[in-house]
């Protein structure tokens, strides 16, 4: 009851704050003015308590008080200490305590550094943490109840199910996908981006609210930069997870969670070409306000679709619902209203945009850059929301990878180029003589590898221009860098991230579009050729107290041991696998488990063991056991089906065998006949390795060639991927130069 008051203070003290805040903005210039005061001494005290719950409940975790629902659901008693640390944040409630966490710390920091800017700039951070504090509030207001609370107990939790004061003895544990170290690193990184992405917005509407459309460019511009710097690495460590963990076979995969992060940062980096067209020209003033409001919008919107449950059935790791629909939906309302309202309210006092008639400018090149990311926001959030837009129509509908890759292809093209020509342009023009002369050695280097890369087997014509445009990039910006960097190396912070992204591009070509996939048997100690590697499968082995297998490969005397992991949660009631890479110089080689073949002989087919997903090979069909589906769960009679599919080249069967289970055993059984002549009799269950034995009976001729037990693994081959992970971090390198250049001119 005490923690769940804490929450309850923390929420009024933030909304107090908001009121005493805005009540002080209404009175600028009035530096010692109470209302301020109240602000600050309300917000420090919200900002105290949230750290308090935070710690608590991470001691709540630690402690295996098991009685709290939130800690149940995400802990147990065998997890150790780093994944323990990181339930604090695997779920919902816990991930809104994070984003309260840094929006706090970032909130103190600021009234101590906003200067002027406090009133609006801590008002507006004020509102937003009253909104997520509402989040976890877990209020009764009649039959509704206003947010979850993490310290609701379980048996509040799961009223009538469970006795009052009822302790589990353990914890559900975390889910087997989230326990990697990634999940102890990357959701912080990305909160402390998506709480930074406040900033920017705080600063813009101070600057509406004061009607001074200059000066918030100097203390919000290295803020943007911090944001767009730790969102870029949240995204980046997420897509390595990805790549390297989650067995998803890519870095990307265009998800409603990703899209989420790379909208607002796509507007982030927007807003920094459009502030620094501002502080050196003087001009683009809406247009500047409008993309700083807008990241931090997205932000907030992106959390609702992830979040509210709209996309549950769309993506694979978006928040199921918590009953935060309208809450969420508010959220956003009140912060549209309010960018929007300003915006609106001061419009035609605000200076018109006057664009540059000069073509050859650097700030043309910025203009047409940042009004092409701000586009790309905009097409992958609609793309991101077409599940939602489209069941207004009729049948809800997604846009697929494919999809969004035909869509940003020709717009990187044009992207690039502007990186380039634009870093060769001086503001306010370039003499036409000046440009050729600068554009040679670039345009030259980036003809010239036009006819390398196509031998080098970039055939595709959009492909190839992508190419050409990534490699006239990174020369144009190579150019200038180098002369920056023998000036004042300080400068160089644009220069290396546009390099960044030029090398980034080159390795999403190389390693997404000419990657090759194969689907690959590997028998028990036979070799087989994988791409020119020898493999071999030598058998089973622990990793990480999980079944993984030995693959042993080698090529000209080299020689390697990978072992990729797949598993059984009784967790997730699924199949877990986590890739092994072989990394080379010049490429990866990704091995992926699909499944185990029971070993087969002539005769022998008593005993045949069936892990999920495990097939064999009758006739002109294949039986494949999908799984185990729950019949009854009464105490009295447990029953289950065993699900088979017999799959022919025109049809898939279903077939379910159901089996009662008695004391300590399965008491009876239902075969199945996938094919005339054919009986399959399930004889034995192993609960703990989600496994079947069986026996099968089958005519003659129809088993097809005897064979041992066999891996079946998927291989891919990325070329060049490492240039993914060299330009994502050159990038995230120049916005981190940049930020310690402009943090001291703030």
């Amino acid at each position: 009851m005490i923690y769940k008051g804490l929450v309850i203070f923390a929420l009024v003290a933030f909304i107090l704050s908001t009121i005493f805040y805005f009540m002080s903005a209404r009175k600028e210039g009035l530096t010692t003015d109470p209302w301020r005061w109240a602000g600050r001494f309300s917000f420090i005290t919200g900002s105290v308590l949230a750290v308090a719950i935070i710690s608590i409940l991470a001691w709540l975790i630690f402690d295996h008080q098991f009685q709290y629902n939130y800690v149940y659901s995400y802990s147990s008693r065998d997890l150790p200490a780093d994944y323990l640390f990181s339930t604090l944040w695997a779920g919902q409630e816990g991930s809104f305590l994070l984003w309260v966490f840094f929006l706090s710390i970032l909130g103190v920091f600021l009234i101590y550094s906003a200067k002027d800017y406090e009133p609006v700039v801590l008002m507006v951070f004020s509102l937003a943490l009253s909104f997520i504090f509402s989040m976890i509030a877990g209020i009764w207001v009649g039959e509704t109840t206003i947010g979850s609370n993490p310290f609701k107990t379980i048996y509040e939790a799961y009223p009538g199910q469970v006795p009052d004061g009822f302790i589990p003895p353990d914890g559900r544990g975390l889910n087997p996908l989230l326990q990697n170290y990634w999940m102890t690193i990357h959701p912080p990184v990305l909160f402390t981006g998506f709480a930074s992405a406040l900033v920017p917005f705080a600063f813009a509407i101070a600057a509406l609210w004061r009607e001074r459309y200059d000066e918030w460019i100097r203390p919000a511009l290295p803020w943007t930069l911090w944001a767009v710097f730790s969102l870029g690495l949240g995204i980046m460590m997420g897509g390595y997870w990805a790549y390297e963990t989650l067995g998803w076979g890519g870095y990307w995969a265009w998800d409603p969670v990703e899209n989420g992060s790379l909208v607002p940062w796509l507007a982030l980096v927007a807003c920094i070409h459009t502030m620094l067209v501002q502080r050196k020209t003087g001009t683009l003033k809406r247009f500047t306000l409008f993309t700083a409001l807008f990241a931090f919008i997205m932000v907030v919107y992106s959390t609702f679709l992830t979040r509210s449950g709209v996309l549950a059935d769309f993506s694979v790791h978006s928040f199921s619902s918590l009953g935060l629909y309208n809450q969420l939906l508010l959220f956003i309302v009140a912060f549209v209203l309010l960018a929007a309202g300003l915006m609106i309210a001061r419009w035609k006092r605000l200076p018109s945009p006057t664009w540059s008639n000069e073509i050859f400018s650097r700030e043309f090149a910025m203009i047409s850059g940042s009004l092409i990311l701000t586009l790309m926001a905009i097409g992958i959030i609609i793309g991101t929301s077409w599940p939602v837009i489209s069941q207004w129509f009729g049948e809800a509908k997604t846009v697929d990878a494919a999809g969004y890759n035909q869509l940003m292809l020709p717009v990187a093209v044009v992207l690039a180029l502007l990186m380039g020509i634009g870093q060769l342009l001086w503001f306010t023009g370039t003499d036409r003589k000046q440009v050729i002369k600068q554009l040679l050695i670039p345009a030259g280097i980036g003809l010239v590898s036009a006819p390398i890369l196509y031998l080098l087997g970039m055939t595709h014509f959009h492909m190839l221009a992508l190419g050409v445009s990534a490699v006239f990039a990174i020369s144009a910006n190579l150019q200038i860098g180098l002369r920056v960097v023998l000036g004042n190396p300080k400068l160089a912070g644009g220069s290396l991230a546009h390099i960044g992204i030029g090398i980034m591009l080159i390795g999403f070509i190389t390693s997404g579009k000419y990657d090759s996939t194969v689907t690959v048997s590997l028998p028990l100690n036979e070799t087989s050729d994988v791409f020119g590697y020898s493999v071999t499968w030598t058998g089973d082995t622990l990793s990480d107290g999980k079944e993984a297998f030995k693959l042993k490969v080698t090529r000209e005397g080299n020689d390697w041991d990978l072992a990729p992991i797949m598993y059984y949660s009784t967790y997730s009631q699924a199949w877990m696998k986590s890739p092994d890479i072989l990394l080379r110089p010049t490429y990866d080689v990704y091995f992926e488990p699909i499944t185990v073949e029971p070993a087969i002989g002539n005769k022998d087919l008593s005993a045949l063991r069936f892990g999920k997903q495990s097939s064999i090979d009758i006739g002109t069909g294949k039986i494949i056991f999908s799984g185990f589906e729950q019949v009854s769960m009464d105490p009295t009679d447990i029953r289950f089906n065993m699900v088979f599919l017999y799959k022919t080249a025109n049809q898939t069967d279903t077939l379910r065998s159901l089996y009662k289970i008695g004391k300590d055993r399965m008491v009876s059984v239902t075969p199945v006949s996938p094919a005339p002549g054919v009986i399959l009799a399930p004889r034995e269950v192993i609960p703990e390795q989600a496994q079947v034995i069986a026996s099968l009976t089958i005519g003659e001729n129809q088993l097809k060639t005897a064979r041992p037990e066999t891996l079946v693994v998927q291989a891919s081959v990325k070329p060049m991927i490492i240039l993914v992970w060299i330009g994502t971090l050159l990038t995230l390198g120049g916005f981190l130069l940049a930020m310690s250049k402009r943090w001291k001119q703030r």
